[in-house]
């Protein structure tokens, strides 16, 4: 069986298992998958967890599975007969197909691979280190492919003559103007980057834990696509008679050929940071336009412009860290999501700002040793934990 059938397989077993279905000879194949494979027991937590169920499905959703694990171990050492139905009045069909779907997509995520790795730390004392993220994306298609960009170099999973795979990069090539707008996804996980070329020409970095969505061919008139989430600079490819648009959360930016930063982490807050040309941004009630070194941010519906720092949107496309203006929780948020690590904090941290910054190609013990001593709070490393501890210097 290989590994998608196994997971497949394992899924069947748990849902079955969850409903209370599962035979005594399931239960032990499912004890013992999860003994070789210890992130699928924590499916049963995150199961538990899930809010992914349909408001039909109530009644399954108060199983307890930590209780219900239980007896099952129980029963299994105790030979008991097979398990019988919780309730046949609403264990049914659509039920282990809701469950089914549940478990294959928490496994998904529990076995996608990160773009960080821990290794030792030989150098500064902590636990562990943490690799820098790299180039990688993944591709959806419009039709419903799925495309691994950091191993799809030739695949025929692609149409070559259309689309085109580098190491760090993909070319989309179909110039012919559409008016059914089918989207292609790009998406960068936590430690990754990437840029597209679209076909007019037009370049997208996108940081990490980021997506965008295009057509596969713009439409006669206009350029339109959107931003769905995280930060991405474009250069815009020159046309005045069709305007490129790129739509956020909570605004619009219309442009001819400019170059511009959006960042789009922050829930319901846009930031538009303009390096070259001009555009103009449209929002539900108002409009604003920018000149280079000019910054518009949405309050709610209403949009704020304010002089900016072109440093702010080049840097992390040139592979840098930038630090200036920044409290240390802001840029633990940029570490978080580069090394793909989780920020805890066993102090109140002050609200100072800091100057500097780092190369986003070092490992994080480094940059963690350069922001103690810039900012005198000490770190832990644990595995994918960075920990923030005691100030050294007693602020």
């Amino acid at each position: 069986m290989d590994k998608n059938g196994e997971q497949l397989y394992f899924a069947g077993l748990l849902a079955k298992t969850v409903q209370g279905l599962a035979s005594d000879e399931e239960i032990m194949a499912l004890k013992n998958f999860m003994a070789d494979n210890p992130q699928a027991a924590q499916l049963l937590v995150d199961l538990d967890d899930t809010e992914l169920l349909d408001q039909e499905l109530d009644e399954l959703q108060k199983i307890d599975l930590a209780v219900r694990w239980d007896s099952l171990e129980e029963r299994r050492k105790s030979n008991s007969i097979p398990l019988k139905r919780i309730s046949p009045f609403y264990i049914w069909l659509s039920a282990t197909a809701a469950v089914l779907i549940i478990v294959l997509s928490l496994l998904w995520k529990r076995t996608v691979v990160s773009n960080t790795s821990v290794i030792p730390d030989h150098q500064y004392g902590y636990k562990n280190d943490v690799t820098p993220g790299h180039d990688g994306a993944t591709l959806t298609l419009a039709d419903g492919r799925v495309v691994d960009l950091g191993k799809a170099i030739n695949s025929s999973a692609v149409d070559t003559a259309n689309i085109q795979i580098f190491d760090s990069f993909v070319e989309f090539k179909d110039q012919t103007n559409s008016a059914d707008y089918r989207p292609n996804r790009i998406h960068t996980p936590k430690g990754g980057t990437f840029q597209a070329v679209l076909a007019d020409g037009t370049k997208i970095w996108l940081n990490s834990n980021s997506e965008i969505e295009f057509p596969s061919q713009f439409s006669a008139n206009e350029r339109r696509m959107k931003l769905i989430s995280g930060e991405a600079f474009f250069e815009v490819a020159k046309n005045i008679e069709k305007p490129f648009i790129v739509e956020t959360q909570s605004y619009a930016i219309h442009v001819t050929g400019t170059a511009f930063n959006i960042n789009n982490y922050q829930d319901q807050t846009v930031k538009t940071l303009l390096t070259e040309g001009k555009v103009k941004v449209v929002g539900k009630q108002m409009s604003a336009s920018l000149l280079p070194g000019q910054a518009v941010i949405n309050t709610g519906e209403a949009l704020r412009t304010e002089t900016a720092d072109v440093n702010e949107a080049l840097s992390w496309r040139e592979g840098y860290f930038y630090f200036d203006g920044k409290t240390l929780p802001q840029i633990l948020v940029e570490l978080s999501r580069w090394y793909d690590v989780d920020v805890k904090y066993q102090i109140t941290v002050d609200q100072t700002t800091y100057m500097g910054g780092a190369k986003r190609s070092n490992t994080l013990a480094t940059v963690c040793k350069m922001l103690t001593d810039m900012s005198r709070y000490t770190f832990e490393i644990n595995g994918k934990e960075l920990v923030v501890k005691n100030n050294k210097g007693g602020k």
